[in-house]
């Protein structure tokens, strides 16, 4: 879910404070809120990524991901300068595909070890399918289906990492400060990294916990802390990016009182909007496609 934008190329100034139009205005100070505007550093962008081929694309990248996961503040700063909407979708979808690869390796291994057991009973039929599970059949052959599973989790990040975008262009700002706030919501999608990392450690030691039982003493205290910590690493994660879209989303666009409840309302809504659609309707609707042409096979 994006939503596009043309680039900034007009020299408006904005006041990062209060979102006021500061072109044709001499003085150094906001008129409206009374801030001290410094035009010569508002000239150029000050994102890492903006400078990646002069610092470097992983010193750039590392950067702009620490500012967006830390730094919501300093990120919403930017909005006084020229923001870049192709730079900003650039960062996202690297973003995107650093995660989803271990996810996607993780998705293709899976199905390997469940492939087998699950043909054997594909071979049985439909009849002796669990009545009130008839429903999961769909699912369980589109997940089983070769490649669908890596899509899916590319859609669902894909989704993730842009949807909050829809809250950052409210009517009543100025358009231009609609599209740099855009641009820079999609600078927060670093958390699509750590929910990646916890997932693949988590299922890690489920494995490793699976394979070996008898683990005891020391080793079975640290499989047990890093399962706890893995698990809660997701929900942390979500949090922590609820928290920056809402804090990013107040500077930005001044959102009132009731502009941020909207936001901390629906944005947890969409994504498990995005989850559903994403990883439960699309492998649903593919496995039941697989269905209707088995039955005429």
């Amino acid at each position: 879910m994006t939503t596009t934008s043309p680039e900034i190329s007009t020299p408006d100034l904005h006041c990062p404070q209060c979102g006021y139009n500061l072109r044709g205005i001499e003085s150094e100070l906001c008129p409206e809120c009374g801030l001290a505007i410094d035009r010569a550093a508002f000239a150029e962008s000050q994102l890492p990524w903006s400078h990646r081929k002069r610092i470097g694309y992983v010193r750039a990248y590392l950067r702009t991901l620490a500012m967006g996961l830390l730094d919501s503040k300093k990120l919403a700063m930017e909005v006084a300068r020229p923001v870049s909407f192709r730079d900003a979708q650039k960062f996202r979808f690297i973003t995107v595909l650093i995660a989803w690869i271990p996810l996607a390796a993780l998705a293709i291994w899976g199905r390997s070890q469940l492939l087998p057991p699950f043909q054997n009973f594909l071979k049985q039929g439909l009849l002796n399918i669990p009545e009130g599970f008839a429903f999961l059949w769909p699912w369980e052959v589109g997940a089983m289906t070769f490649g669908v599973a890596p899509l899916a989790i590319a859609l669902f990040l894909i989704f993730m990492s842009g949807v909050a975008s829809y809250h950052f262009h409210p009517k009543a700002v100025a358009t231009q400060l609609q599209n740099r706030a855009i641009a820079l919501s999609y600078y927060t999608c670093g958390p699509l990294l750590i929910l990646s990392l916890a997932v693949v450690l988590l299922l890690t030691m489920s494995r490793i916990a699976q394979s070996f039982p008898n683990l005891h003493g020391g080793a079975w205290k640290i499989a047990v802390a890093t399962g706890v910590i893995s698990a809660a690493l997701p929900i942390i994660t979500f949090l922590g990016w609820w928290l920056t879209m809402l804090r990013l989303h107040r500077r930005v666009v001044h959102a009132s009182g009731g502009g941020s409840v909207v936001l901390a309302i629906t944005l947890p809504v969409a994504w498990i909007i995005c989850a559903a659609f994403a990883l439960v309707g699309v492998v649903w609707v593919i496995g039941f496609i697989e269905l209707i042409i088995r039955s005429f096979i």
